[in-house]
């Protein structure tokens, strides 16, 4: 901690954090003490439900439990109109590009303000659009 406070220019470009983000980080404190555990296993269901749900139809998932779910699909145009069919029919995901291969890739960010609805409707819209791919081929 001595060497990077002696060489750290941090403090030299650097503003102090704003009021607003202040108590934004005490508010979120106060949040996460009072319902921390049950948020973060109400987050860990979603996600559960929507790995399940989206391999069932034909999506595996990429990354573990981890919020922040990516389908593993073709990576062509099709990821493409997928993406854009989803956002059409009130689904919105991300749309990313792989660092290796630069192929399209579409996440989801799955938060616990989520309902198992939701990820349902996000599933059977997915579902939907995947069993007619030309229909939406560019």
């Amino acid at each position: 901690m001595d060497e990077f406070e002696l060489k750290s220019e941090t403090r030299m470009h650097c503003s102090p954090p704003s009021l607003p983000a202040i108590r934004a980080a005490h508010r979120a404190l106060a949040v996460n003490r009072a319902h921390g555990d049950e948020l973060r296993l109400r987050l860990c269901s979603l996600v559960s439900r929507f790995r399940r749900r989206a391999l069932r139809v034909g999506f595996p998932c990429m990354e573990g439990v981890f919020p922040v779910q990516t389908l593993v699909t073709e990576g062509n145009a099709y990821t493409l109109a997928l993406h854009n069919r989803l956002l059409h029919c009130g689904v919105r995901s991300v749309l990313r590009y792989d660092d290796a291969t630069s192929a399209p890739r579409i996440s989801f960010v799955i938060t616990a303000s989520h309902t198992a609805e939701m990820i349902d409707h996000a599933i059977d819209v997915l579902a939907a659009n995947y069993s007619r791919p030309r229909e939406f081929a560019t």
